[in-house]
Protein backbone atom coordinates (compact mmCIF):
# COMPACT_ATOMS: atom_id res chain seq x y z
CA UNK A 1 0.00 0.00 0.00
CA UNK A 2 2.89 2.57 0.56
CA UNK A 3 4.25 1.93 -2.85
CA UNK A 4 1.07 3.14 -4.11
CA UNK A 5 0.39 6.10 -1.71
CA UNK A 6 3.95 7.10 -3.41
CA UNK A 7 3.11 6.96 -6.90
CA UNK A 8 -0.31 8.58 -6.16
CA UNK A 9 2.23 11.68 -4.93
CA UNK A 10 4.26 11.62 -7.52
CA UNK A 11 0.71 11.79 -10.03
CA UNK A 12 -0.78 14.88 -8.01
CA UNK A 13 3.08 16.75 -8.35
CA UNK A 14 2.87 15.65 -12.02
CA UNK A 15 -0.25 16.60 -12.67
CA UNK A 16 0.73 20.28 -10.92
CA UNK A 17 3.46 20.22 -13.02
CA UNK A 18 1.87 20.37 -16.26
CA UNK A 19 -1.04 22.70 -15.09
CA UNK A 20 2.06 25.34 -14.47
CA UNK A 21 3.25 24.43 -17.92
CA UNK A 22 0.01 24.93 -19.76
CA UNK A 23 -0.63 27.85 -17.66
CA UNK A 24 2.29 29.79 -18.68
CA UNK A 25 2.02 29.18 -21.72
CA UNK A 26 -1.31 30.64 -21.69
CA UNK A 27 -0.68 33.51 -19.38
CA UNK A 28 0.49 35.97 -22.42
CA UNK A 29 -1.93 34.83 -24.92
CA UNK A 30 -5.42 37.06 -25.40
CA UNK A 31 -8.41 34.16 -26.39
CA UNK A 32 -11.77 34.34 -25.46
CA UNK A 33 -12.95 30.76 -24.95
CA UNK A 34 -11.09 27.82 -23.87
CA UNK A 35 -12.26 24.47 -23.45
CA UNK A 36 -10.54 21.66 -21.23
CA UNK A 37 -11.49 18.25 -21.70
CA UNK A 38 -11.11 15.60 -19.20
CA UNK A 39 -10.50 18.03 -16.39
CA UNK A 40 -10.80 15.56 -13.15
CA UNK A 41 -8.82 17.68 -11.00
CA UNK A 42 -9.89 21.39 -12.77
CA UNK A 43 -6.54 22.34 -11.15
CA UNK A 44 -5.43 24.30 -14.66
CA UNK A 45 -9.28 26.17 -14.18
CA UNK A 46 -8.47 27.05 -10.82
CA UNK A 47 -5.07 28.83 -12.06
CA UNK A 48 -6.22 30.36 -14.69
CA UNK A 49 -7.35 34.34 -14.94
CA UNK A 50 -11.41 34.52 -14.42
CA UNK A 51 -11.69 37.46 -17.18
CA UNK A 52 -11.40 34.69 -19.92
CA UNK A 53 -14.61 32.28 -20.81
CA UNK A 54 -13.75 29.36 -19.90
CA UNK A 55 -15.58 26.18 -20.12
CA UNK A 56 -14.76 22.39 -18.88
CA UNK A 57 -15.86 19.27 -19.84
CA UNK A 58 -15.70 15.99 -18.52
CA UNK A 59 -16.42 13.93 -21.65
CA UNK A 60 -14.97 10.76 -23.49
CA UNK A 61 -12.96 12.25 -26.01
CA UNK A 62 -13.89 9.65 -28.85
CA UNK A 63 -17.76 11.02 -28.93
CA UNK A 64 -18.56 14.20 -30.82
CA UNK A 65 -18.58 17.12 -28.10
CA UNK A 66 -21.78 19.13 -27.87
CA UNK A 67 -20.26 22.28 -29.61
CA UNK A 68 -20.27 23.87 -32.74
CA UNK A 69 -17.55 23.42 -35.58
CA UNK A 70 -14.63 26.51 -34.53
CA UNK A 71 -15.95 27.42 -31.01
CA UNK A 72 -12.72 27.45 -29.03
CA UNK A 73 -9.44 29.42 -29.00
CA UNK A 74 -7.62 27.41 -26.67
CA UNK A 75 -8.31 23.71 -26.10
CA UNK A 76 -6.71 21.86 -23.10
CA UNK A 77 -6.28 18.50 -21.68
CA UNK A 78 -3.94 17.53 -18.69
CA UNK A 79 -3.46 13.97 -17.62
CA UNK A 80 -6.38 12.22 -19.48
CA UNK A 81 -5.68 11.57 -22.96
CA UNK A 82 -4.24 7.84 -22.14
CA UNK A 83 -7.62 7.48 -21.43
CA UNK A 84 -9.25 8.35 -24.56
CA UNK A 85 -9.91 4.60 -26.54
CA UNK A 86 -9.20 6.39 -29.90
CA UNK A 87 -6.53 8.95 -29.99
CA UNK A 88 -7.35 9.90 -33.70
CA UNK A 89 -10.95 10.15 -33.30
CA UNK A 90 -10.28 12.46 -30.60
CA UNK A 91 -7.69 14.63 -32.28
CA UNK A 92 -10.21 15.18 -35.59
CA UNK A 93 -13.07 16.31 -32.84
CA UNK A 94 -10.63 18.82 -31.16
CA UNK A 95 -9.67 20.02 -34.27
CA UNK A 96 -13.24 20.33 -35.56
CA UNK A 97 -14.07 22.84 -32.41
CA UNK A 98 -10.60 24.70 -32.35
CA UNK A 99 -11.57 28.14 -34.24
CA UNK A 100 -8.97 28.53 -37.50
CA UNK A 101 -5.27 29.31 -35.51
CA UNK A 102 -6.57 27.55 -32.30
CA UNK A 103 -4.41 26.31 -29.93
CA UNK A 104 -4.57 22.55 -28.58
CA UNK A 105 -2.23 21.97 -25.47
CA UNK A 106 -2.00 18.18 -24.31
CA UNK A 107 -0.11 17.52 -20.91
CA UNK A 108 0.57 14.38 -19.60
CA UNK A 109 2.93 11.65 -17.74
CA UNK A 110 4.57 9.27 -19.94
CA UNK A 111 4.81 5.95 -19.14
CA UNK A 112 4.59 5.43 -15.58
CA UNK A 113 0.88 6.45 -15.16
CA UNK A 114 -0.32 3.77 -17.43
CA UNK A 115 0.63 1.63 -14.33
CA UNK A 116 -1.05 3.68 -11.42
CA UNK A 117 -4.35 3.82 -13.86
CA UNK A 118 -4.42 1.16 -15.91
CA UNK A 119 -4.82 2.91 -18.89
CA UNK A 120 -5.46 1.72 -22.63
CA UNK A 121 -2.00 2.94 -24.06
CA UNK A 122 1.74 4.23 -23.15
CA UNK A 123 2.46 7.46 -24.82
CA UNK A 124 4.69 10.12 -24.91
CA UNK A 125 5.61 13.46 -26.31
CA UNK A 126 6.47 11.43 -29.74
CA UNK A 127 3.60 9.71 -29.91
CA UNK A 128 1.08 12.15 -29.15
CA UNK A 129 2.79 14.96 -31.78
CA UNK A 130 2.47 11.93 -34.07
CA UNK A 131 -1.59 11.75 -33.61
CA UNK A 132 -2.05 15.95 -34.03
CA UNK A 133 0.26 16.08 -37.18
CA UNK A 134 -1.65 12.95 -38.29
CA UNK A 135 -5.13 14.44 -37.60
CA UNK A 136 -4.38 17.66 -39.20
CA UNK A 137 -2.63 20.26 -36.75
CA UNK A 138 0.12 22.15 -37.52
CA UNK A 139 3.55 23.87 -35.83
CA UNK A 140 3.19 20.98 -33.30
CA UNK A 141 6.03 20.74 -30.28
CA UNK A 142 6.20 18.67 -27.64
CA UNK A 143 8.53 19.54 -25.07
CA UNK A 144 9.94 17.51 -21.71
CA UNK A 145 8.27 19.48 -18.73
CA UNK A 146 9.83 17.42 -15.63
CA UNK A 147 10.94 14.14 -14.86
CA UNK A 148 8.35 12.11 -16.89
CA UNK A 149 5.77 14.79 -17.68
CA UNK A 150 5.31 16.77 -21.51
CA UNK A 151 3.62 19.41 -23.03
CA UNK A 152 2.36 19.02 -26.69
CA UNK A 153 0.78 21.84 -28.64
CA UNK A 154 -0.65 22.05 -32.01
CA UNK A 155 -2.26 25.01 -34.01
CA UNK A 156 -5.11 23.90 -36.48
CA UNK A 157 -4.64 25.68 -39.61
CA UNK A 158 -6.24 29.46 -40.17
CA UNK A 159 -8.05 28.12 -43.41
Amino acid sequence: MRERDTRVQDMTKAIQWSCTDVEAYLSPLSYEALLDVGCGTDCLLAQLPPSNTRVHWEIDLSQRLPFEDNTFDVVTCIHSFHQCPDPDKAMREILRVLKPGGRYLLSDQRDGVASLWRSRRRENRHSIRGYMERNGFINVVGTQVRGRVYTVIGRKPRG
